[in-house]
């Protein structure tokens, strides 16, 4: 039987208190950076990558020009590319729009549970991947 959506939910499961506690640091530094709630909040809707997020923070609180900022936070995250590039012969299978999901909400730890996933012949899909991907991202 095909992994569903709701298998991909169970299989984040376990990297959410990972999330929770990153998310309150996140919090943490971004208020220490004299960043409202809103602001906090806005960030880390628009920026989904954690390590971004203290980046950004972090330079901020120094007043760093926005374009050192930029050029930072793509330096860090460009592992993302690699991780989707890895994860891509697994999905070639399903559509362009299903794969720009995926990649796109790609983190460090969903990346490890699709790689462990995939390693151990689990039959991985796209919808298993967005349920993955979006508790990851809701969290």
């Amino acid at each position: 039987m095909p992994l569903t959506f709701k298998d991909g939910i169970y299989a984040c499961v376990p990297t959410l208190l990972g999330y929770i506690g990153i998310g309150i640091a996140a919090g943490v530094v971004g208020k220490s950076a004299h960043l409202s709630v809103f602001e906090v909040t806005l960030l880390a809707i628009i920026v989904y990558a954690g390590a971004a997020q203290f980046i950004i923070a972090g330079l901020m609180m120094v007043a760093t020009p926005i374009s050192a900022i930029i050029f930072t936070v793509f330096l860090v995250n460009s592992r993302h590319f690699l991780m989707s590039m890895a994860t891509a012969p697994a999905f070639r299978k399903f559509s362009l729009f299903n794969n720009i999901g995926i990649g796109s909400l790609l983190t460090d730890e969903s990346f490890a549970v699709a790689m462990n996933a995939i390693t151990n012949k689990v039959p991985v899909n796209a919808a298993w991947m967005h349920g993955l991907n979006l508790t990851a991202y809701i969290t």
